[in-house]
């Protein structure tokens, strides 16, 4: 007979003799309760079909219609008969131990009957011997379940096991089936991985959809999975159908009760399937083979050169081996700082007449006998005679003063005026160094004004872009560290110069670190030099060691501030009614966390509390002081009006001016600062500070070789910096949101910059010193850092090629030296001569080797700035801002209000296009100074006509150049691995491996269009908060690029017909292109041979002979950077044109 008769008739079979034998052990009357015993089954039949959880439907059962009660069958004999039951054998049944006590009602008989089935599985399961006597007795049946119905006989058995105590421990005895494919139907195996398969897939639907999700967005196919349900209305049993069409076209149906329940085990039937077959890994699915993943990853960018371009090629290759010989006594280039600027010393004083000597003498004694003595009353006053008693007997005087003492101010002038009263002012020339330009300059010019001078007569200053040095002897002279390096370069004894003030050295900038060794060494070569360190309280017994010198300690002049830790503020009164309205949640993922709601509670019951008196708010970074601003803007404070002003070093200066500005009696100033305001700036109304104890801090990462941008708790001796920005001229307060304890615990004084920063500027600057191994320059240090840390920047300038293996300058570090600017952007400027496009090159290191401010407002509206770069050059920041700039010169050149015009226009600032301008013709003269352009008047550096700038206009020249400095690279892959799986059309950006992104304000954010996968860039940064690298300017390069610019080694590999080059930029990165033979060979001997030609240049270039090998050289150069300009050109086309179609589609 059928099969499902068959069975089915012997599942009810079963079910009538455990009923049976259960009434006779409770001791009932088996023809009382066989009518009750057929209402029970019937009720079953619905029962057990419900649990049959996801297994296939059943059919309604012939052998329950053929089933025919007969009330008056003979005790002991069913009352149910079938002819499918008849041939069927009895099973022997598990009858739980409960003896016949008593006999139960009807009511307890019925619920009995419902436990029945459940309590006898259940038990059966517990024990292997019961189990294996089931089996034995029952096997051909089972057999025929397992076949034919696994998810029912599955989930019968978990069905019965679901009320049973000891839930857990069965389930782990459930059996599985193992999923085959034959002839488009579904058949199964059961065997024991239902458990992990349950652990894995926890919500077996959501899995699903999931995996299908990842799919469906990789294969781009929505349809690749789908559902149905349905409901019988006779047995009110749902049925639950997924189709899926990958990986291959199958469909899971699951029945049950609930429609969630079939759904859910319809879900968790297909997932076993597929992990059966092996496309899941750990949840995750496996879309792609091995070899696809390989073929997929190493994807090998193709390159094409035009036939005549190649042709090109082969002609200047072949000419070169035939025709072209260099003199082996032509002279190269050699560099001394000493020499090349003869004549130089610390002042750039000329030689000294006698008689202005004496009459400079007179007329500054004659102006300090008129002079009154001003600013008495400052502290510093009280140690004039024992200053210059001891700087008198000695050779190095630290002087350790507090905020507002006066040594900045008046120590110069004490020293001055001790000469002047001499009679030899003349012999007395003092440099002071500062920190900050600012600082420079707003002494400079405050001392002149104490004076009753104007500047640069006795007093002046000097600072990048702008000398007011006075020009006769007798003089102070304030300069940035900077500028006190570069004398030190050119005279390192100083000759000249009788005193140096080393101001602000408790900051620890590198500077002024290596101002310390440099001064010590100046001391032995200038045996009329003096050495005085000026440092506040904080760590100066370093200093102390460091010279060995005596030291006096001068008290500063500060009110009184009330100090204010967290535990203190909490208990202000009524604090807790200023919390704000909404609590701002911090999503903040960095481990320091600026807490807003304190913030604002702290700043409004000040405002509602304290006299008048702004309120200075130390927050670490702009997004920070944004937040404060909404949150005070959305909930201001009620008593007064509040005046908000930010305070950020990427501010203008005319919004910076406003926090000076005075505000009327009904109106509260609240400014919000970076630590730009922690020293520096005096604002006189401050009477208040908040203060968060964080800052934003930029470390060198000696692990990645990356900068990292992360929120760190400030010093001991910052805070103290903090507090008393409200002690300058009144008392305050001081409000730290920190507790007593953690304050205890920060560190005291800050780390030296030296000691956090890369060190590959400060060593190439140390050649110029002296020509030592670099860990033994840096041994000198008051600080010394790490030996592993000065071997990276040894190893990145030899990778540069500014040094050779033994630290010795090479032939480019020879020129890059001379160069005020960081390594890579002097070897852009380098190149850029021998390529013949300064201009654009010039304008692009000037704005990213300085203060890269040009843009009115660069934190708030990135938008904006890529809009407007956007229209200049739609791929590439670099080249954008050079094109902005010309466009400005060129405005600028007619009328100062046309260049005002277009930079309103632009959002750009004028007078730092005006400082731009100005660092460009440092450079250009830098490059005068090193021989790379001619010093004769017959140049104009700026015009596009002139021969230094005959490849201007090709933009991606420009690009090559830079990259060729930098060596950095950015690669765009459509293909990698997301959540575990590798997937294509994706969007990434990868540095070294490792995922960045782009910043708001590039032309290249979130770019959908990429006709070449490869940017170049000047600067990274590990941003905490991003938990990423974030990239500022890009530029897209064209692939040949990258191939021609790049001085890694180059593999070949021959596929087939093709070649296929390999470029190892670093262990995490490597670039693969692939093309004919002919192009390969032909790539790679001119790559070469353009190479060569640029060392020929780098040594010869500026001290050539006029003679005809010279002539020949130079000519063919021309004709092979000629044929380098077209070669790039060409493979940029499609960039150019589908970057710019791309931008357009974005703004409309």
């Amino acid at each position: 007979m059928p099969e499902t008769v068959r069975l089915d008739a012997w599942l009810y079979e079963l079910t009538l003799e455990q009923l049976r034998k259960q009434a006779q052990v409770r001791g009932l009357d088996s023809k009382g309760t066989a009518q009750q015993i057929r209402t029970r089954l019937l009720r079953y039949e619905q029962a057990v079909r419900a649990a049959a959880e996801g297994g296939e439907r059943l059919p309604p059962s012939p052998a329950l219609k053929a089933i025919q009660f007969d009330a008056n069958k003979p005790e002991g004999t069913l009352g149910f008969e079938s002819e499918g039951a008849r041939n069927l054998p009895m099973i022997k049944p598990v009858i739980p131990n409960e003896p016949p006590s008593r006999t139960l009602p009807l009511p307890e008989v019925e619920r009995s009957c419902q436990k029945l089935l459940r309590n006898s599985y259940a038990t059966m399961s517990q024990t292997l011997k019961h189990w294996k006597e089931f089996e034995q007795e029952n096997q051909e049946n089972i057999k025929l379940i397992k076949r034919k119905y696994p998810e029912f006989w599955i989930n019968l058995l978990k069905f019965m096991h679901t009320s049973h105590k000891k839930t857990q421990a069965r389930e782990a005895m459930v059996l599985n089936y193992s999923p085959t494919h034959e002839h488009g139907t579904q058949t199964f195996e059961t065997r024991e991985q239902d458990v992990k398969l349950k652990r894995l897939y926890q919500v077996p639907k959501n899995s699903l959809l999931e995996i299908y999700r990842m799919v469906c967005q990789e294969l781009n196919d929505q349809t690749l999975l789908t559902s149905s349900y349905k409901q019988n209305h006779t047995s009110q049993l749902w049925e639950f159908t997924y189709n899926i069409k990958w990986p291959e076209t199958m469909s899971f149906t699951a029945v049950s009760r609930t429609k969630s329940l079939a759904d859910k085990t319809a879900a968790l039937k297909c997932l076993e399937w597929l992990e059966v077959n092996r496309k899941l890994k750990n949840g995750v699915p496996i879309i792609y083979s091995k070899e696809q993943i390989r073929n997929v990853l190493l994807k090998r960018y193709e390159l094409r050169v035009a036939p005549e371009i190649l042709d090109s090629m082969e002609n200047l290759i072949e000419t070169y081996k035939m025709k072209i010989k260099i003199p082996a006594d032509s002279p190269t280039f050699s560099y001394n700082v000493r020499t090349i600027v003869p004549g130089y010393n610390a002042f750039g004083h000329p030689d000294v007449n006698v008689k202005r000597v004496q009459y400079r003498n007179r007329l500054l004694q004659s102006r300090l006998a008129e002079r009154c003595v001003r600013n008495s009353d400052l502290p510093i006053f009280e140690f004039r005679d024992k200053i210059l008693s001891m700087l008198e007997n000695n050779r190095i005087l630290l002087i350790e003063g507090d905020t507002g003492c006066g040594k900045s101010t008046q120590v110069p002038q004490f020293i001055l005026d001790s000469y002047t009263r001499n009679g030899n002012a003349t012999d007395c020339n003092i440099l002071v160094s500062q920190p900050r330009r600012i600082s420079a300059i707003s002494l400079g010019d405050r001392v002149a004004y104490e004076r009753r001078e104007i500047l640069k007569d006795v007093v002046g200053y000097q600072v990048r872009l702008e000398n007011q040095t006075p020009q006769e002897l007798g003089r102070i002279v304030y300069c940035t560290t900077g500028i006190l390096l570069k004398k030190l370069q050119c005279s390192p004894g100083l000759e000249g110069c009788s005193h140096v003030i080393l101001d602000e050295a408790h900051e620890r900038s590198i500077d002024t670190d290596m101002l310390m060794i440099l001064l010590k060494r100046a001391l032995d070569l200038n045996p009329d030099l003096k050495i005085l360190v000026m440092s506040a309280t904080i760590n100066s017994h370093l200093f102390q060691e460091y010279f060995d010198c005596p030291v006096i300690k001068v008290p500063g002049r500060l009110y009184p501030v009330e100090m204010n830790f967290l535990e203190d503020i909490e208990n202000l009164p009524d604090f807790d009614k200023y919390k704000p309205y909404l609590r701002q949640v911090n999503d903040n993922k960095e481990s320091i966390l600026v807490d807003y709601v304190k913030i604002i509670q702290t700043i409004k019951w000040i405002s509602a509390n304290k006299p008048r008196g702004t309120i200075l708010c130390f927050l670490p970074g702009w997004t920070e002081i944004s937040q404060v601003q909404r949150m005070l803007e959305d909930d201001p404070i009620s008593c007064y009006k509040q005046l908000l002003l930010p305070l950020h070093s990427k501010k203008s200066h005319k919004i910076q001016r406003r926090i000076f500005q005075e505000v009327a009696d009904d109106t509260r100033k609240i400014i919000l600062a970076t630590d730009i305001a922690e020293t520096g700036i005096t604002i006189p109304d401050v009477r208040y500070v908040v203060d968060t104890a964080i800052r934003r801090e930029i470390r060198w990462d000696d692990t990645q070789d990356l900068l990292r941008v992360s929120n760190e708790w400030i010093t001991q001796a910052n805070i103290k910096q903090r507090k008393g920005r409200a002690g300058r001229v009144q008392s305050g307060i001081s409000y730290h949101l920190i507790k007593r304890s953690k304050y205890d615990d920060l560190k005291k004084y800050p780390i030296a910059q030296i000691l956090s920063s890369s060190l590959e500027k400060i060593i190439l600057e140390s050649k110029t010193y002296i020509n030592e191994k670099a860990e033994v320059f840096f041994s000198d240090f008051l600080e010394p850092p790490a030996p592993s840390r000065v071997q990276k920047g040894v190893n990145y300038l030899i990778e540069l090629g500014a040094l050779d293996n033994e630290e010795n300058l090479t032939a480019l570090g020879k020129r890059m030296i001379i160069f005020s600017a960081h390594p890579k952007f002097s070897k852009a400027l380098v190149y850029s001569t021998i390529f013949k496009c300064i201009h654009p090159v010039v304008t692009i290191t000037s704005i990213f080797s300085g203060e890269n401010t040009l843009f009115s407002d660069m934190l708030s509206d990135k938008s904006k700035m890529r809009t407007n770069k956007a229209t200049y050059h739609p791929s590439s920041d670099h080249v954008a801002m050079s094109w902005i700039f010309k466009t400005w010169y060129a405005h600028n050149s007619v009328t100062s209000r046309f260049a005002q015009n277009f930079c309103t226009e632009m959002d750009l600032r004028h007078k730092r296009m005006k400082v731009l301008s100005s660092l460009r013709e440092l450079f250009v003269q830098q490059m005068i100074t090193c021989r790379l352009l001619s010093s004769d008047n017959t140049h104009n550096y700026n015009a596009a006509d002139d021969v230094a700038n005959k490849y201007e206009n090709n933009d991606e020249l420009v690009r090559a150049i830079l990259y060729a400095a930098t060596q950095q690279l950015i690669e765009h892959k459509n293909v990698g691995f997301k959540k575990g799986i590798v997937r294509t059309g994706l969007n990434e950006l990868r540095v070294r491996g490792m995922k960045v992104i782009i910043s708001g304000d590039s032309v290249n954010y979130k770019r959908k269009a990429w006709p070449s996968p490869y940017l170049t860039y000047f600067y990274s940064e590990h941003c905490n908060m991003r938990q990423r690298m974030v990239i500022r300017e890009t530029s897209m390069v064209s692939p040949l690029t990258v191939l021609l610019f790049n001085q890694k080694k180059i593999q070949c590999h021959k596929r087939d017909d093709r070649t296929e080059l390999e470029i190892d930029i670093n262990k995490q990165h490597t670039i693969n292109f692939s093309c004919d033979k002919r192009t390969a060979d032909t790539l790679l001997k001119f790559r070469d041979l353009m190479w060569f030609m640029v060392q020929h240049s780098l040594e010869k270039q500026g001290v050539e002979y006029d003679d005809y090998g010279s002539r020949l050289m130079s000519s063919y150069k021309d004709q092979l950077f000629e044929t380098v300009v077209k070669a790039l050109n060409n493979s940029s086309e499609c960039i150019e044109d589908m970057t710019r179609l791309d931008n357009d589609e974005t703004r409309q």
